[in-house]
């Protein structure tokens, strides 16, 4: 077996179920737009194109479309581009019923979105030659040797290599590359492979939170608001370090490793995939995009140009195969936010939420530091059961509602609002398998060789591992605030 699948395609653990999950929540759906339709009637909509006389419909209606696909996301009753599909059309077909959200609406929608659909895809593209290269992998094997052996020293480089490269490659490549090679190294020293699998999960967590293009909540925070490159380095790297080191800490102390029975070998059963050309340019052209991000940042380019300058070149000089390249475009994920920005117009155009918005920056007026903590706990509350990318999509939302206090509109002390979200979405994407999608991919990966990772075990771990992140995040906030004021 080889130990690194870096193209290797995984379905979610449930996916048995699938069949009867998706007619019931078909059936919900139906009910519901039956419902609607038989309850509302023209003469109901006023010249504004919400219902006259019945805002509660409304609002009931993209409630329910909205609880039940996050539901189907939290408990994996569907994967998740099914479940958004669904949740997508029920919005469309609701809004068009009640007449305040047409497909024209979340076309215009969605298109106000696409600079963050556009870096998500490039930045896909631009890690393509460092994963196809097997730069990557050959990485992971650099960390075995450094080892030793030494199943302390194993630990710790494994959760840091996860952790450096998530800074830069999305979290569900690192997690393929890392995890396969972990499961041969832990057989061959004899060691339990889930604390390790559980390290790395959260690792790599932490380094997409630590800059802009390190996963998905950050490349939303970046194009919708335009924060730049730098300042994810600059307030959120220090922090996500810090917590790094808590995990390794942690897990170090609540599953001792022990002395190693066997050595750990870097060899594999196979053959090394390694293309020395191929690798060296991705390096040299993910060193400049980064750069141009900085770059970009002082003079007010936007860092979706940056990144498809990125693929220009990768599609020039990479020599990566077509084919490839659009494989690391990675359709999937564009497509699921392609329908989760759907449902979030079709929560904007309803104003379900703006109320909220309200409250939330009624209470950073009254009193800043309560109000970006509990925007964290809030967050990590949130994406512990319904996932990183859309409680972020909502979030931002809620956030962006209505006008800001001004005490918050300027510099800095704007910024720590965002930076509170990024990191409760962190704390909460390391508490449950399903936070992230990376927990539910190395859970089947684990199932395809035999071994388990279920929700209670990673719970078991990860909340205690939440709440130990929010109490330093909350600290790191509070001086944030005090330091800008």
């Amino acid at each position: 077996m080889s130990a690194v699948h870096s193209n290797h395609k995984v379905k979610p653990p449930n996916q048995q179920h699938s069949l009867s999950s998706l007619a019931l929540l078909v059936g919900l759906l139906v009910s519901l737009l039956l419902a609607i339709v038989f309850t509302t009637g023209p003469s109901t909509v006023g010249s504004s194109g919400v219902p006259r006389g019945q805002p509660e419909l409304t609002t009931l209606s993209v409630l329910i479309v909205f609880v039940l696909s996050f539901a189907s996301l939290a408990m994996n009753w569907l994967d998740r581009l099914t479940t958004v599909m669904l949740g997508a059309l029920a919005s469309l077909l609701v809004g068009s019923a009640l007449a305040f959200y047409t497909p024209l609406d979340a076309a215009r929608y969605v298109w106000e979105k696409s600079d963050t659909l556009l870096l998500l895809a490039s930045m896909g593209v631009v890690t393509g030659a460092l994963v196809e290269s097997g730069c990557l992998a050959r990485l992971a094997r650099t960390a075995v040797r450094l080892s030793r052996g030494d199943r302390r020293r194993l630990f710790q480089l494994f959760c840091a290599l996860t952790y450096t490269l998530s800074l830069t490659v999305n979290n569900l490549t690192t997690i393929m590359i890392m995890i396969p090679l972990s499961l041969v190294v832990t057989e061959r020293m004899g060691m339990d492979p889930i604390p390790l699998v559980l390290g790395e999960v959260v690792a790599s967590n932490l380094g997409g939170a630590s800059t802009m293009v390190g996963d998905f909540p950050n490349m939303l925070l970046a194009a919708d608001l335009g924060l730049p490159f730098r300042d994810f380095l600059t307030y959120l790297a220090p922090v996500c370090l810090l917590q790094l080191g808590i995990l390794i800490a942690y897990l170090q102390r609540a599953y001792p490793v022990g002395e190693s029975r066997r050595r750990a070998s870097s060899e594999t059963e196979s053959p090394e995939k390694w293309d020395r050309a191929m690798a060296f340019r991705g390096k040299l052209i993910l060193g400049g995009v980064l750069v141009g991000f900085i770059v970009g940042g002082e003079l007010g380019v936007s860092p979706v140009y940056v990144a498809a300058a990125g693929v220009l070149w990768v599609i020039a000089w990479a020599r990566l195969p077509m084919s490839k390249i659009v494989e690391r475009v990675g359709i999937d994920n564009v497509a699921f936010f392609v329908c989760l920005f759907i449902m979030v117009g079709a929560i904007s155009a309803a104003g379900t939420f703006d109320s909220l918005g309200h409250h939330l920056k009624s209470l950073l007026q009254r009193s800043p530091v309560v109000g970006v903590i509990t925007l964290a706990c809030a967050a990590a509350v949130l994406t512990a059961f319904f996932n990183a990318g859309p409680t972020t999509a909502l979030l931002i939302h809620i956030l962006l509602a209505g006008a800001w206090p001004a005490e918050l509109t300027l510099g800095p002390a704007n910024q720590v609002v965002w930076w509170a979200l990024s990191l409760g979405v962190c704390a909460g994407s390391s508490a449950t398998l399903t936070g992230a999608t990376a927990g539910p991919i190395a859970a089947s990966i684990l199932e395809q060789q035999g071994k388990e990772l279920n929700f209670r075990r990673f719970a078991e771990t990860g909340i205690p591992l939440m709440t130990l992140f929010l109490v330093v995040s909350s600290l790191y906030l509070t001086l944030l605030i005090r330091s800008t004021s």
